[in-house]
């Protein structure tokens, strides 16, 4: 799928026949599914790509990605999705959480951030840190001082990497302590737990490159840097290894299932 101005367009890539070269450009056929009513800044997808969302400086609307029919609308200066029917919306530095595409709760932090990313926590940006808080409960997980550009997760959620303006890190998720972390929050209501749960992220490795496009297959970190010749890498959890090289700048794209 793609957008121009305020109109969608869907392609099917099984009807193209492919007969060209690795590398080459593929002519296909567009096919219109809708239009908004506002011109589309911004197009986001559900992790699954059941569902998109498109914004203008100001509001937002959620359809599907079949044919265009808004599900959900409203107003908002950013929006990031959580899971294929979950997504939040920032307005200032006030939250409104949605599941299964309807409003549920509003959610205040209680200081300025700057940005809001995509990924199964509420996930906050200010100039030179990170917050995560889990999405349910609203329940503080962990603090990561870096001034990163985007965030990435693991299909599994045990990975996410960090993508900063001239390094990435790659992290292990340990859910399971973040788990049993917030499940103690939950049963008391003392304030021993506000700095968040110890030993939630741990640091893997760094890649000190700059990363302009990227996207995880199961648990393997697939990137593409900004050099000339443009190199597809792949990250393990021990290793870093250059898979093949371009002689053409290109993008990585997901498909529907996220692969």
């Amino acid at each position: 799928m793609f957008s121009k101005q305020n109109s969608f367009f869907s392609v099917n890539l099984k009807t193209i026949q492919f007969t060209n070269k690795d590398g080459d450009s593929i002519e296909y056929n567009s096919k219109n599914i809708g239009n908004t009513e506002f011109f589309n800044t911004v197009m986001k997808f559900s992790p699954n790509g059941k569902y998109f969302s498109v914004q203008s400086d100001k509001d937002f609307a959620i359809s599907s990605s079949i044919v265009y029919k808004a599900s959900c609308v409203g107003s908002c200066s950013e929006l990031a999705w959580i899971s294929n029917n979950d997504f939040i919306t920032r307005d200032g530095n006030s939250l409104k959480l949605y599941k299964s595409l309807k409003e549920d709760v509003t959610f205040k932090p209680g200081f300025q951030f700057d940005s809001i990313f995509n990924g199964p926590y509420i996930t906050l940006k200010s100039l030179d840190s990170l917050y995560f808080y889990d999405f349910e409960t609203q329940v503080f997980i962990s603090k990561i001082d870096v001034p990163a550009t985007s965030i990435m997760w693991s299909e599994s959620k045990n990975f996410v990497d960090i993508l900063c303006d001239e390094v990435t890190y790659i992290l292990k998720f340990n859910i399971n302590k973040v788990n049993d972390f917030i499940e103690k929050v939950n049963s008391t209501e003392s304030g021993e737990f506000d700095e968040g749960c110890e030993d939630s992220f741990e640091m893997l490795f760094e890649i000190k490159d700059v990363i302009v496009s990227g996207l995880w297959f199961e648990d393997v970190f697939i990137f593409i840097n900004n050099k000339n010749i443009e190199p597809i890498s792949f990250t393990t959890k021990i290793s870093l290894l250059r898979a093949y090289h371009f002689s053409k700048k290109i993008r990585l794209c997901e498909s529907e299932s996220g692969s």
